[in-house]
């Protein structure tokens, strides 16, 4: 699928980040989102997808090095 937008949006489940995600997922059609979170995403799950978007949540801890 091609979507019109992808939006990157690092530290998604924090407050900001939910918010940030809700507000773009009422106005942006046909639009992909990348959710980053680092332990749980459980705030990241109740947003439901609107107007043709998708929402992937993606884990990784940036604070550790490997």
């Amino acid at each position: 699928m091609e979507y019109k937008k992808i939006f990157l949006v690092l530290g998604a489940s924090s407050d900001i980040g939910v918010e940030l995600i809700t507000q773009l997922n009422q106005i942006e059609e046909g639009c992909l989102f990348l959710c980053h979170y680092r332990s749980s995403s459980s705030s990241l799950n109740g947003i439901d997808s609107g107007l043709g978007n998708r929402i992937e949540c993606l884990q990784a801890d940036m604070g550790n090095s490997y």
